[in-house]
């Protein structure tokens, strides 16, 4: 999936566009579901989210009164009947399961512990920082911490199976968090030259 300032286009692995629709200027969150295929798009600045359905979009309309967009930090699609979305609310991370036939939540939960900016990934890890550098929790709750100096200022964002960017939101530079299990790491990424 790929955001520009006036369209979502679903790419396939060699880059050939298979579809796109029209979409405001602005960020746009990609879900993805855990085999790698694409799954869901949110768009803040209209309040929207869309299904990908292997050819094309479809939306998906759900109770927008539960929380204001300027809340929601990502989503991500725990299977194929559910999207989640990660907002902040009360100063931490929540997670809000909604329903993709009918729009409505069937269940929230504060991430006690968790901070924001914060990720889900397909997997069921959630990646978040703490004062110590970041913390990847793994689906059965046990956390892998890794010591860092972080910006002030980031957001994450899936790389790829096993891989999520840190980038610095004052600055280029960027980090790679490897959750892989048994590999977790961070590395510093070079800044490239354009």
């Amino acid at each position: 999936m790929v955001k520009t300032d006036t369209s979502v286009i679903a790419v396939d692995s060699q880059g050939k566009a298979l579809a796109s629709m029209d979409a405001p200027a602005g960020p746009a969150d990609f879900a993805f579901f855990s085999d790698g295929s694409p799954a869901f798009v949110y768009l803040p600045s209209v309040n929207l989210l869309f299904e990908w359905y292997g050819t094309g979009f479809q939306m998906v309309p759900f109770d927008c009164q539960v929380f204001p967009p300027s809340a929601v930090v990502g989503i991500s699609a725990p299977d194929r009947g559910h999207v989640t979305f990660l907002i902040k609310r009360d100063h931490r991370p929540w997670e809000i399961r909604v329903l993709v036939e009918t729009g409505e939540s069937d269940s929230q939960a504060a991430l006690t512990g968790a901070n924001t900016p914060a990720l889900r990934l397909a997997s069921g890890e959630l990646v978040y920082a703490d004062a110590n550098g970041i913390v990847i929790r793994k689906a059965d709750a046990t956390e892998i911490h890794l010591n860092a100096q972080l910006p002030l200022s980031f957001s994450f964002a899936q790389m790829g199976a096993g891989w999520v960017a840190l980038s610095d939101l004052a600055s280029r530079t960027r980090f790679a968090i490897r959750v892989t299990p048994g590999r977790e790491s961070l590395y510093f990424l070079p800044e490239v030259s354009q």
